[in-house]
């Protein structure tokens, strides 16, 4: 409620954990109070693995079943709905195993926007396939961090080893390294464009 209250047109609800009839219910609440204040809501049914340090952790992962998925948006009116087909949060280094046909039977049933989590490892010869079959969004977190550390860090191993702290952090300086790590995450940004389709769209 915090986050309407402040301004923004949009927010999600992660019920992924909860029971069925919960987060029908509170979902169905979250989305009543939304939409009267003109307010999109994005829910997600199915739960994502986690990549740790020793593989995937699908302990409690569990798949977006088509025919549960239009029930939810029936019930609910949920703006958009991220769903669960092998994506996996947290994932670097290699492309999670998703399942496109999944996907598109999800979508011939569900009449709302299809949202993807865990989008650094999403295969990026399955985007096409993905946008065609209902996705209209991708959450990129992991690889947007780890190009703004990755340049942060490089920038930082190039200091000598005494510095003034308040030229290279903060400054907005030619020497402040928080320029290289911002340059990565914006050249991450536009390479994440141009594979979605999303460049050259402002009006």
């Amino acid at each position: 409620m915090r986050g309407m209250d402040v301004g923004f047109n949009a927010v999600m609800m992660d019920s992924s954990s909860w029971s069925w009839e919960d987060s029908v219910a509170r979902t169905s609440q979250l989305v009543r109070e939304a939409h009267a204040r003109g307010v999109a809501v994005e829910a997600e049914l199915g739960r994502l693995p986690n990549a740790t340090a020793d593989g995937i952790d699908d302990a409690t992962a569990s798949l977006t079943d088509p025919d549960q998925a239009a029930q939810f948006v029936a019930h609910t009116g949920v703006d958009c709905l991220a769903v669960s087909i092998g994506n996996v949060h947290l994932l670097t280094g290699s492309d999670a195993p998703v399942d496109l046909t999944l996907l598109g039977r999800i979508h011939n049933r569900v009449r709302v926007p299809l949202v993807i989590h865990g989008g650094t490892s999403f295969p990026p010869s399955a985007v096409p396939q993905a946008i065609q079959s209902g996705v209209l969004k991708f959450n990129v977190g992991t690889g947007l961090k780890r190009a703004f550390f990755d340049g942060l860090r490089e920038a930082v191993q190039e200091l000598p080893v005494h510095v003034n702290v308040h030229d290279v952090l903060g400054s907005h300086k030619a020497t402040d390294v928080m320029h290289r790590g911002k340059a990565r995450m914006r050249d991450k940004v536009r390479e994440l464009m141009r594979l979605f389709g999303s460049s050259g769209k402002h009006e």
